[in-house]
């Protein structure tokens, strides 16, 4: 963890399918992002603290989003 992209530099194609996907997602990839989405919403639980939040992070597998 702790990786960061601060750019992104797209050229040709790659940036046409970006803009595309972003503003104009197909019905495939819609599902595949409600469907990771509920798995993050049902593993993790986020509280309000005295000084912050606490997170409880339950068994969750991102490695196919």
């Amino acid at each position: 963890m702790g990786n960061k992209v601060e750019t992104l530099i797209l050229e040709g194609q790659d940036s046409r399918e970006f803009a595309r996907s972003f503003f104009h997602p197909s019905n495939d990839e819609i599902r595949h992002f409600k469907k990771a989405l509920k798995n993050i919403d049902k593993n993790i639980n986020i509280s309000e603290t005295e000084n912050g939040f606490c997170a409880e992070v339950k068994d969750l597998d991102l490695s196919n989003i």
